[in-house]
Parts: structure tokens; C-alpha cells; sequence
């Protein structure tokens, strides 16, 4: 009778571990699915963040290209008056 005993505890601790192990494989599934959800709402701010800095760059370069040739013309047009000075001064 004491073997039926421990059988019979025995299988109910397994059957209890089997639960167990359900329960955890549910819950390990739980926190997969939303370690993914974050995952991919961390990818999605990070990608809006990434368009945010993209379009900043491209309007800071387009300005700096813009500056660049309107300075040139002004160094531009500075020489040219200079030249029809030196030239007016040679002329005199």
C-alpha cells in the first residue's frame, strides 16, 4: 500500500509540475508578445525621430547652400565694383 501511496503522490506532483510548466510557457508567451508590441513601438518612434533629424539636415544644408551662393554673389558683385573703381582711378 505504501508504493500505491508514493504513486499516486508522485503523479500528482507531476501532474501539478505539468500546470506549472503550462502556466509558464502561457506567462513566458505573455511577456514575448509584449516585449514585441514595445519592440516595435520603440522602432516606430525611433524611425519618426530618425525623419525628424533627416529633415532638420536637409533644410540646414539647403540654408547653408543658399547663404553660400548669396554670399558668393556678393563677393561677387564687391569685386566687380572694386575692378570698375581701380579702373575708374587708373583711367583719371
Amino acid at each position: 500500500m505504501d508504493v500505491q501511496k508514493t504513486m499516486e503522490s508522485i503523479v500528482t506532483r507531476m501532474d501539478r509540475f505539468a500546470e506549472h510548466m503550462d502556466q509558464l510557457a502561457e506567462y513566458q508567451l505573455k511577456l514575448e508578445e509584449q516585449r514585441s508590441a514595445e519592440m516595435e513601438r520603440y522602432v516606430s518612434q525611433h524611425n519618426a525621430d530618425m525623419a525628424g533629424i533627416r529633415a532638420e539636415l536637409r533644410r540646414g544644408i539647403r540654408l547653408s547652400i543658399e547663404e553660400i551662393r548669396r554670399e558668393r554673389e556678393r563677393r561677387k558683385s564687391l569685386h566687380n565694383s572694386l575692378q570698375e573703381l581701380i579702373e575708374a582711378l587708373k583711367n583719371k
